[in-house]
C-alpha cells in the first residue's frame, strides 16, 4: 500500500478559484483552450489539482517590478 503524502491534498475547483484570484470559469474556460497552467488530475467526474502543484506554480510567479505607470497610459488616451 502507498503512504500518502501529508503535503498531499486534492482541491477543486472552487477552492483552486479562490487561491489564485480567478472566476471558476476563467480556470473552466482556459482548461477547455488548453492554457490552463497547472494540469487537473481527473477522479470519477470531477477534477482536482494537487495543492503542491497550485503553491509551485505560485511560486514561480515573476514578481511584479514596477507598478505599471497609470498616468503615463492614460495620458495615451486623451
Amino acid at each position: 500500500m502507498m503512504e500518502s503524502d501529508p503535503k498531499r491534498r486534492l482541491i477543486d475547483i472552487n477552492e483552486l478559484a479562490k487561491i489564485m484570484n480567478l472566476a471558476v470559469q476563467t480556470i473552466r474556460n482556459q482548461l477547455c483552450s488548453g492554457s490552463f497552467p497547472i494540469p487537473p488530475k481527473k477522479i470519477g467526474g470531477s477534477l482536482r489539482w494537487d495543492s503542491r502543484d497550485v503553491e509551485k506554480f505560485l511560486d514561480n510567479l515573476k514578481p511584479l517590478t514596477k507598478a505599471p505607470r497609470t498616468e503615463k497610459i492614460v495620458a495615451e488616451r486623451r
